[in-house]
């Protein structure tokens, strides 16, 4: 339960940090975001695969300090699908539209 829960916070704070940073120059890597004492440092997303652009797998690895505590480590793991709908009808690999 815990891990699922940090695995939220860092979507959270990531989709937080990555919506309104989308104009902004690039900071570079490792990434550290501190609010009220607590410090999360994110490293450089990698990809492991992304099969036929629908399956995406990566990993990332971050660093959580609370404030006055001792910082935690983790490597955050990830695998997404994806279905993008069309009025075409499905073509099967190696078939050729008609």
């Amino acid at each position: 339960m815990r891990k699922v829960r940090l695995a939220f916070a860092l979507v959270m704070v990531l989709a937080g940090v990555l919506g309104s940073a989308a104009f902004a120059q690039d900071p570079g890597w490792p990434r550290q975001i501190t609010k009220q004492g607590n410090t999360l440092v994110y490293y450089r997303p990698q990809v492991d695969s992304w099969t036929h652009f629908q399956e995406l797998d990566w990993r990332m690895a971050i660093s959580i300090t609370p404030a006055g505590g001792k910082a935690t480590v983790a490597n955050v793991k990830q695998s997404a699908g994806s279905v993008v709908a069309s009025d075409e009808a499905p073509q099967g690999h190696g078939q050729t539209a008609q």
